[in-house]
This record gives C-alpha cells, sequence and structure tokens, in this order.
C-alpha cells in the first residue's frame, strides 16, 4: 500500500464554503451594478440606511447561495471569511430586506427603475446582439400565505408570466399574477410591453409559446410584425385538416 506524502495539520485561517460567490461578486462589480442600481432607485431617507444597491446585491448573492427565504440571508451573515474578501462590513437583515422589498413594491418609480437595471445587464448579456428569441411562459411559486390562491398544479401560491431571452439565458421581464389566474390572460399584452424593455436596437426575431398563447391576436401580431413563432396548440380536426393542406 502506497501512503501518499500529505501531512494534515490545524490552521487559524478562515475558510468559506461559498467561494463561488466571490465570481458574482467580481462580475456585479465589473458591470459598475451598484453604482448603476444606485442612480435609478430611490435613496435611503438617513446616511445610517443601506443603499438600494446593498439591498439589490445582497439578494443576488442569496439566490446564486441557493436561498428560499429571507432569513437565509443568515448565511452570508456567518460567512465572515466571505464577507472580509467582498469587503462587506455589513449586511441587512431578514427585516430590513422584507420592509424594503414591500416599500419598493408601493413605490411609483420602483417599477421603471427595475427594468432600466435589468436592460443593464441584458445589454451586457447580449453582446449588441440585435435579434432575439423570446420565450414566454408561467412560473409557479407555492407559497403559505393565506391570501394564495390555488394554481391549475393544485397547489396555493402565483402564477407570474415569466419573459426570457433564449439566447443567453436572461429574463427580461415578469408579470407577477394570482395562482388561479388564466395562464392565457392578456399574453400579448405582455409580449409588447417587455418589447419595449429590451436594450436599444434590439428586437424579438422569434417568439416560443406553449399552447396559452394559441390566440389569433399573437399569431396576428407576429405576421404583421415579421415575428417567426412556434406556439404549441391541442390538435384538433381543424388543424389536421389545415395540416393535410399543405402537405
Amino acid at each position: 500500500m502506497n501512503i501518499l506524502p500529505y501531512k494534515l495539520t490545524t490552521t487559524n485561517d478562515q475558510l468559506t464554503s461559498r467561494a463561488g460567490l466571490l465570481t458574482i461578486a467580481q462580475l456585479m462589480q465589473s458591470m459598475q451594478l451598484g453604482e448603476h442600481i444606485d442612480q435609478q432607485f430611490p435613496q435611503p431617507g438617513s446616511n445610517r440606511g443601506f443603499k438600494p444597491s446593498v439591498f439589490i446585491e445582497t439578494l443576488i448573492l442569496m439566490q446564486h447561495e441557493g436561498s428560499f427565504h429571507l432569513d437565509d440571508v443568515r448565511n452570508l451573515h456567518e460567512e465572515e471569511a466571505l464577507m472580509s474578501v467582498l469587503g462587506l462590513k455589513r449586511l441587512p437583515k431578514a427585516s430590513a430586506l422584507g420592509e424594503w422589498l414591500r416599500r419598493m413594491g408601493k413605490e411609483p418609480t420602483a417599477f421603471k427603475a427595475w427594468n432600466r437595471v435589468n436592460q443593464r445587464i441584458l445589454q451586457t448579456a447580449l453582446h449588441h446582439k440585435r435579434e432575439v428569441t423570446l420565450d414566454i411562459d408561467a412560473s409557479e411559486i407555492v407559497a403559505n400565505k393565506s391570501e394564495a390562491q390555488w394554481t391549475y398544479k393544485k397547489n396555493r401560491g402565483y402564477m407570474p408570466m415569466v419573459g426570457h431571452i433564449a439566447e443567453v439565458s436572461q429574463i427580461v421581464g415578469c408579470d407577477f399574477r394570482e395562482g388561479n389566474a388564466a395562464p392565457a390572460k392578456e399574453n400579448l399584452e405582455f409580449i409588447q410591453q417587455w418589447e419595449k424593455y429590451l436594450p436599444d436596437d434590439c428586437y424579438v426575431q422569434s417568439l416560443r409559446i406553449d399552447c396559452a398563447g394559441y390566440q389569433e391576436k399573437i399569431i396576428k401580431y407576429c405576421d404583421q410584425n415579421n415575428i417567426q413563432y412556434a406556439i404549441r396548440a391541442k390538435t384538433n380536426n381543424t388543424i389536421k385538416a389545415l395540416l393535410a393542406s399543405l402537405t
């Protein structure tokens, strides 16, 4: 048996199991994301409050860390080594995160601010690409809140409509909806709305959507604007006859 010449010893150095977050933090820094966020969102009422960039960048780190709840921010608070390397002296607690999110939900200018920040991120990810493919689909969020409605998947929660740019797997927009909202509700309006929030000189070349998008007005809109589309439809005798006439 060969014994490897390794020697184990103890150390007082700080260690972290979340070193992968350094890449995310460095990316945000190189994009100057924090500065752009602070330019768009309302500033705190006092000089002791957290800047908007601190809240949003904390939430981004939490999502990449695998957090599911606001209370999971404690995982970052407990990582002294990570906090030191990132140069973070303090982060908001779960209660402060929740309060800020609720306040932004009532802030009239917050919606446009979110979209301007997201537009900046999309512009960086697309690398000046002009033609994109838009994927839209409802995404279930299971919630235990008493006011949450039943979804078609038989869970209590919410069913926001989410739009993705297929080429870079980035979200271009989200329309928050109740769990019992019909998946086919206002999908054309959703498409038109998020076209406006694409970076300048960028447009939707192709659209992909499931059977919730099998609507005459969506098909007409795509034809009129030279948008290629792939829309799932339930097979019926009319569609079968149409396909047979094209072969």
